[in-house]
Formats: C-alpha cells, sequence, structure tokens
C-alpha cells in the first residue's frame, strides 16, 4: 500500500475549500464611510456636551463669584491702567523685534 492511495482527510478537506471557496469581498466604500461618519457624529456629540457642561459650570461659578470680585476690579483696574500700558507697548515691541529680526539680519544689521 502506498502512501498515496490511503485517503487523507485533511487533504481532501483543503482541496474541497479551495474549490467551493469565493474570493474575499472587495472593501465596501459606502459602508466604511458610513461606519466613520457614524462614529464621528458620535463623538461630535459627546464634545459638544462636554463643552456645554463646561459652560453652565463656568457661567454658574462666574454668576456666583463676580459680584464679589468686580467692585475689588474696578478699584485696582484704575490704579493699574498706566503699567497695563506700558507693559502692552513693550509686548508689542519684543514681538515686533522678533519678527522683523530674520530680516534685519538679511540686511545686514546686526540684531
Amino acid at each position: 500500500m502506498s502512501p498515496d492511495s490511503l485517503k487523507d482527510p485533511l487533504r481532501d478537506l483543503l482541496l474541497a475549500d479551495e474549490e467551493t471557496s469565493v474570493a474575499a469581498p472587495a472593501r465596501d466604500l459606502a459602508f466604511t464611510v458610513e461606519v466613520m461618519a457614524r462614529v464621528e457624529r458620535q463623538q461630535l456629540r459627546e464634545s459638544l456636551t462636554l463643552i456645554g457642561l463646561l459652560f453652565v459650570l463656568v457661567s454658574a461659578v462666574l454668576a456666583i463669584v463676580m459680584p464679589y470680585v468686580t467692585p475689588v476690579l474696578v478699584s485696582a483696574g484704575q490704579a493699574l491702567v498706566p503699567a497695563v500700558l506700558v507693559l502692552s507697548a513693550l509686548g508689542a515691541l519684543a514681538v515686533g523685534v522678533k519678527t522683523m529680526r530674520p530680516g534685519l539680519r538679511m540686511m545686514g544689521l546686526p540684531v
């Protein structure tokens, strides 16, 4: 008895599977896009819910705190106006110099 003449059930099963198997289906892009859209909508809903809750929370805290803080800010603000103006001018100058530095170097100015 030769080994070829013996029936091999696993071999028969694999051959039968190859004969009856259908090629893998192509990707269904419409389905993929629909699933991705649903996932994005769900994430959008969650994000909007979180933002809404944070808005309500911050609004409630400000409604409670601001009546006490506003008089202090008004009285301190009048005294701080000159300092705020000077700091704003210095900040604008610093940003301008930093932005213009490459151009000034190209013109040969040491900055």
